[in-house]
């Protein structure tokens, strides 16, 4: 990695659920090869994980993430039985689960009270449910500003922020590449919660084969960004293949998921500084 005087690093934490356990092996590699981020972006749980390292861009954040994510567990953010969660899917009612138990989460483990107040800057993606419209916030709330940046919808209450409500930025931004290029970053180091062009498994029920088209369409945009990216910055992907079969609200293979970030982000590390390209490393 080249360290110019003048060179602005920034992290881009995509979206993607329990699959946000990737971040945790990715960071880990980074800080071993002396990468740290000046700007932080992030949708949705990326959001969530790139406000700890924007407060303390070091390992320590790593140490932090990782404890924060072994003792996670699905039941504490969505509680409810799988019959109960089924009925409600099914009844009229404007989300699933309840807002309380992901908002006293992030009460527990956010260490900032304002976004403004992280050492590097951090910015955050909302989407308005109504207009299609992305907010980006790096001051304010803390609290509910990462709530509602990981408010899928339908799933969680909308946040209600400066009279109207908003939701999962993920919807519109999952991975903001173009966000952190736009902010004047020269290098862009992208946390991906799985692959850019790995085969996703194929189901037979009607709600799996919407998620995979919905995959299918973020990764389109994303790919879209990433080159144009490209012509402005360094950009650096690292993938997580071990998320590519998991769904995003099972949070049960956080070990295998930090395994798997680490090891492709070593490799592909590794062939950044060599020159090698990076997606062949990572194979």
């Amino acid at each position: 990695m080249r360290d110019e005087q003048h060179e602005l690093t920034a992290f881009v934490f995509a979206g993607g659920g329990g699959r946000g356990a990737c971040h945790v092996g990715m960071l880990r590699a980074l800080f071993e090869a002396g990468v740290r981020p000046d700007l932080v972006v992030g949708a949705s749980v990326g959001a969530l994980n790139g406000v700890i390292v924007a407060a303390d861009p070091t390992s320590r954040s790593v140490e932090r993430l990782e404890s924060i994510w072994q003792s996670l567990r699905a039941a504490r953010l969505f509680p409810a039985t799988k019959l109960v969660t089924l009925l409600r899917y099914a009844t009229r009612r404007a989300s699933v689960f309840p807002a309380e138990p992901l908002m006293t989460f992030i009460a527990a483990h956010v260490p900032v009270v304002d976004l403004a107040d992280t050492t590097v800057p951090m910015e955050l993606v909302l989407a308005d449910p109504r207009t299609g419209e992305a907010r980006w916030e790096r001051q304010g709330p803390a609290v509910a500003l990462l709530y509602g940046s990981a408010a899928i919808p339908g799933v969680l209450p909308p946040l209600v922020h400066d009279g109207r409500e908003w939701v999962d930025g993920g919807v519109l931004h999952d991975t903001p590449v173009a966000r952190a290029a736009d902010l004047g970053a020269t290098r862009i180091v992208v946390l991906l919660t799985g692959t850019l062009a790995d085969p996703l498994p194929v189901h037979e029920r009607p709600l799996e084969a919407l998620v995979r088209s919905i995959t299918l369409t973020k990764r389109a945009q994303l790919a879209t960004e990433l080159a144009w990216a490209r012509e402005r910055a360094e950009v650096i992907v690292l993938e997580c293949p071990a998320a590519n079969a998991l769904d995003a609200l099972d949070f049960s293979q956080t070990s295998t998921l930090i395994e798997s970030g680490y090891r492709t982000a070593v490799r592909t590390l590794a062939a950044s500084l060599e020159g090698t390209p990076a997606r062949e490393a990572a194979r």
